[in-house]
């Protein structure tokens, strides 16, 4: 397949563990659709963003914090299609569009891609939508759930259960009350806000700081009674990846079999664990299509703050007790749902999620950007003005970045720092590794190679037929 000059891909990544796989398995398909595809750190890509030539942009927010970015990518000739990573779960629908989404975003992208049809009907809902196509997809990261995609995890799972032997997964969602960086922990500076001022006790986000936090307190006291109930097991803590480790280590400090581990895709843990302990995660979702036994445990209950999809697909637990008796099932595999609640279930999935059989996501996602450069097309025209003011701005952006840690001082560099916590360094080797494993599995991408093309950005493109 030769790629054709004007079709060009842009997926930046923010969190490497979360992400590259299923950006990279978007990569691979669209560079044997004759894509030219950029990939990598979504920090380092913007700032080459002057450098990188115009592409499709796929971005993974409509909040209010990307309206500049979108804006200047129409200016620099790309054109920019946009889900929402968030937009599978949520508080309320007023709650999400509140939070999640921001008129002039939505007007700076050229299609919305949704998660299934519940996620459209949430867009369509907002009183700042515009009209903008919005096209069922599915999200890429749903395609490795699928049983024709697990063998590319096979040797993570092994790796796991040879380190830790039989074990427990417990996912913590707290990174408001818990940041990896302090400065970060808002709904605790909430908090401390509102008892400095009585009038606000009542807000929607002190309500819900209040309640995260209780939470956070509760699943400190599980993990802790986890950890002595099941002694010949491995409790695995993982925190979520904006979350400080230092929490979760020094609570369990006393207990051989705990271990506080962030590390690679949160699939392999799923399918290596014998059960899964959360609350109102991502992951449970997740666990659900795997096969996997989650257990939400929730001590504090909230008609406002309950997250519904994770926790309607899993086995609640009011208490610690309750929690155990649970866990106890799993591990004698007697934990099962009645054929009439899975159906139940299955059914609302499928109203969240598009993809889990036919076309991969990532394929239909490939075909939409492809049909859209067809009509579209990538053909900026940039004045010698342009491209001098476009260059000076991006310059003087790259001149910032070197400069503010040493200006602003420990807290600005601590954000560095938090940036190669969430992505950090990889290899061309890394990236081909991804891809061999994808080969494996899938048998395509064959002719897909890599190369660096700056720090933490690779281009991938696919071998001339």
């Amino acid at each position: 397949m030769r790629t054709d000059p004007f079709r060009k891909l842009l997926l930046p990544v923010e969190t490497l563990n979360r992400e590259l796989d299923a950006k990279l398995l978007v990569a691979c398909v669209a560079a044997e659709s004759g894509f030219s595809v950029i990939i990598g750190s979504k920090r380092d890509i913007h700032l080459q963003i002057d450098r990188l030539p115009a592409a499709i942009y796929v971005g993974k927010s409509l909040s209010v914090s990307n309206r500049k970015l979108y804006r200047k990518l129409h200016e620099l000739g790309y054109l920019v299609a946009s889900g929402d990573e968030e937009a599978l779960v949520y508080y309320s629908p007023e709650s999400y569009r509140a939070a999640k989404l921001w008129p002039d975003t939505i007007r700076s992208v050229d299609v919305l891609l949704a998660w299934g049809e519940e996620n459209r009907e949430l867009w369509r809902g907002y009183s700042g939508y515009d009209g903008t196509p919005i096209y069922v997809t599915g999200n890429p990261r749903i395609d490795f759930l699928r049983p024709e995609m697990r063998e590319y995890w096979s040797d993570d799972v092994e790796a796991l259960n040879q380190r830790y032997g039989k074990f427990i997964l417990l996912n913590s969602n707290f990174g408001k009350v818990n940041h990896y960086r302090s400065d970060r922990s808002v709904q605790l500076h909430k908090l401390e806000q509102a008892a400095r001022d009585v009038t606000a006790k009542d807000s929607f986000d002190v309500r819900l700081a209040a309640h995260r936090l209780a939470l956070f307190k509760e699943f400190q006291t599980m993990a802790v009674e986890l950890a002595a109930a099941f002694p010949n097991r491995t409790l695995v803590i993982r925190p979520h990846p904006s979350e400080s480790h230092e929490t979760w280590r020094e609570l369990t400090a006393g207990y051989p079999n705990v271990r506080v581990v962030h590390e690679g895709n949160v699939i392999p843990w799923l399918l290596g664990a014998e059960a899964v302990v959360h609350n109102g995660c991502t992951t449970a979702i997740e666990a659900y299509i795997l096969g996997r036994p989650a257990i939400t445990f929730r001590p504090v209950i909230s008609d406002e703050f309950d997250l519904r999809l994770p926790n309607d697909l899993s086995y609640n637990a009011a208490d610690i007790p309750a929690v155990r008796g649970l866990i106890e099932q799993a591990l004698a595999g007697r934990l099962q749902r009645s054929t009439e609640q899975r159906d139940e279930q299955d059914r609302l999935v499928s109203r969240y999620i598009e993809g889990l059989d036919g076309l991969l996501s990532s394929e239909r996602s490939v075909k939409l950007l492809s049909e859209l450069v067809t009509e579209s097309g990538l053909r900026p025209q940039r004045s010698f003005a342009d491209l001098v003011r476009i260059s000076l701005g991006g310059a003087l952006q790259r001149a910032k970045y070197r400069v503010k840690p040493w200006v602003l001082g420990a807290e600005h560099r601590d954000r560095y720092r938090y940036h190669d916590h969430i992505f950090p360094e990889i290899t061309v080797q890394d990236v081909e590794s991804r891809i061999a494993r994808l080969q494996q599995v899938l048998g395509r991408f064959t002719g897909v190679k890599v190369a660096r093309i700056a720090r933490k950005i690779f281009q991938l493109n696919a071998a001339p037929a």
